[in-house]
């Protein structure tokens, strides 16, 4: 068996309601949801035990994306409204700005840059109440077309 590839619960159930894992047998992940290979299973992991995280897919900046008919369909689904973020000062601010909103609407935050723990806890604490999860979100950048972060994707589409 190779590797075990930690795949937190909540990023685990978008992956399946977004279709991006496959019919894999209970305990393990499609290679398109982590990377991995099917003989991995998952398993449920902390988020400092997933650091590093990088997804090349994705920098800081302004976005420029608007979902497709293909991703439309695909908001839909969404059992609550995501964000994408960084550890970067960008997303920091971000993340401060806005995370009364965020906490409203019960969106589930995924950190998708960050190196060391210090990081982790810079976002943790700029989130609030916010829950945030360690997961590459490449992915999802794929599958929406996602160039920038930091970005809430709902039902509504795609917003800074």
């Amino acid at each position: 068996m190779g590797r075990v590839t930690r795949v937190p619960v909540a990023v685990f159930t978008v992956f399946v309601v977004l279709g991006v894992a496959s019919d894999a047998p209970a305990g393990e992940v499609a290679p398109s949801a982590s990377g991995s290979s099917p003989d991995e299973p998952l398993v449920v992991a902390e988020p400092a035990d997933l650091l590093p995280v990088n997804t090349p897919e994705m920098e800081p900046g302004r976005l420029r994306a608007t979902p497709s008919a293909d991703a439309e369909g695909m908001l839909e689904r969404l059992p609550q409204p995501l964000c994408l973020v960084g550890a970067d000062a960008r997303s920091l601010r971000w993340l401060e700005r806005h995370r009364s909103s965020l906490r409203s609407a019960g969106a589930l935050c995924l950190l998708v840059q960050a190196e060391r723990v210090t990081d982790l806890d810079r976002v943790l604490d700029a989130a609030g109440e916010v829950p945030v999860q360690v997961s590459p979100g490449g992915e999802l950048a794929r599958r929406f077309g996602l160039q920038r972060y930091p970005v809430v994707i709902s039902a509504e589409g795609f917003e800074q």
